[in-house]
């Protein structure tokens, strides 16, 4: 889903749903983001990605072959090893 976001746009998967009264609500999160991102509205919706074009090269969008919680634990071992890293140089 690309959503329009602080004067730009942002391309993240659809984790949920809500239907209020007046709007739609849509939680969205990046692949190997922490924490998902906060309710956007059907109003901040821009569109929908299926394809990526780099210079020559396009890429067909497919569904997601790798689970979320596998981006998320590489995600978080990153975070991890950044820690002890950034440890080891002080």
């Amino acid at each position: 889903m690309a959503l329009r976001r602080d004067g730009g746009f942002v391309v993240h998967r659809i984790t949920a749903i809500q239907k209020g009264k007046l709007s739609t609500f849509i939680k969205t999160q990046g692949d190997t983001s922490m924490i998902p991102d906060p309710w956007s509205t059907e109003k901040d919706v821009a569109g929908q990605a299926r394809e990526i074009i780099r210079g020559d090269k396009t890429l067909k969008i497919s569904r997601r072959r790798m689970p979320y919680f596998i981006g998320k634990i590489a995600a978080t071992l990153i975070k991890i090893w950044g820690s002890i890293a950034h440890r080891r140089e002080k």
